[in-house]
């Protein structure tokens, strides 16, 4: 398993993958971009890049701005 990353961040350059005042990635239009802060440490171009996987297991979806369990889907069934 590769090395993982959160939470995502949209800002004008690009999606932020990661804490951006630490190591993160950044998506740019130009290609992924591994960051320290703001000083970029290496550049891979798209056309470079293959088998990357974001992982939607993860994700907790939301409802009416209050977390849904992430376990039966976050509402209990009425007694009929």
């Amino acid at each position: 398993m590769g090395k993982r990353f959160g939470p995502l961040h949209a800002t004008e350059q690009g999606v932020r993958i990661g804490d951006p005042t630490r190591r993160h990635l950044l998506l740019a239009e130009d290609g992924i971009h591994h960051v320290d802060g703001e000083k970029r440490l290496a550049t891979f171009a798209w056309e470079h890049v293959e088998n990357v996987r974001l992982g939607c297991h993860d994700v907790v979806p939301l409802a009416r701005g209050r977390r849904r369990s992430a376990v039966g889907g976050g509402r209990r069934a009425r007694a009929g």
